[in-house]
């Protein structure tokens, strides 16, 4: 990978890490919200959503996790994706 492409993932690593450091401003219920250990944590569903390149929910899904048998299913994913409030993205 190239300086340039390294020093952009990392940039955009470092923006969703900052940004789930500070996750209860970017959820709609804070005290429940990404509080619990799950297959899609903010991070990976940020992570998630910036990666899909217009395929099918569960194929991006697969892509993403490599089709492993921890894929999570595209019923969590759009759970978990309604908890993210608008203000997340232009962040």
């Amino acid at each position: 990978m190239s300086s340039q492409t390294q020093n952009v993932k990392e940039k955009l690593n470092l923006a969703i890490s900052q940004l789930c450091r500070t996750s209860w401003m970017f959820v709609k219920d804070p005290n429940r919200d990404f509080t619990r250990d799950r297959k899609l944590p903010l991070h990976e569903v940020i992570s998630v959503l910036l990666c899909m390149e217009g395929g099918s929910l569960t194929g991006e899904l697969l892509r993403y996790f490599g089709c492993s048998q921890h894929t999570a299913s595209s019923s969590a994913f759009i759970q978990q994706r309604q908890k993210i409030n608008e203000f997340a993205f232009p962040s």
